[in-house]
């Protein structure tokens, strides 16, 4: 790894706790290296993007984070295809404002297709 990088994989279970322990190992791996606002920005993102991979994902849910240069990239994995949609009208849905909020507040997002495995990468990057 070169010099300034920092990185962590993980593999989460399809739990309730695994968002809570992506939370813990993004705010461990960039505190004290990232501003503090940019930090609590990756922990919100990051739990959304593992709680969809565990509710509508297939398969191991992985979570690769790295930081390199001040800048915080977050890709969770799993095994379902299906992209993650912006939805613009939750209304008062208790759902469907994850995505949105990735939309809004990463630096930048998107979907990465994993022909060999059927699967998907989304990532986000802060800032």
């Amino acid at each position: 790894m070169p010099s300034g990088e920092l990185a962590r994989v993980l593999l989460v279970e399809r739990s309730r706790r695994s968002a809570a322990a992506a939370r813990r190992e993004v705010e461990s791996l960039a505190g004290g290296v990232l501003p503090r606002d940019e930090v609590e920005t990756a922990v919100l993102l990051t739990s959304e993007v593992v709680t969809n991979a565990i509710t509508h994902g297939l398969g191991i849910v992985t979570v690769a984070i790295t930081i390199v240069e001040g800048t915080m990239r977050v890709e969770v994995t799993d095994a379902n295809p299906d992209t993650p949609r912006v939805s613009r009208d939750a209304g008062l849905a208790p759902t469907g404002r994850g995505m949105r909020l990735v939309d809004e507040l990463s630096g930048a997002w998107g979907v990465t297709p994993l022909p060999d495995s059927g699967g998907k990468t989304v990532w986000f990057r802060v800032p």
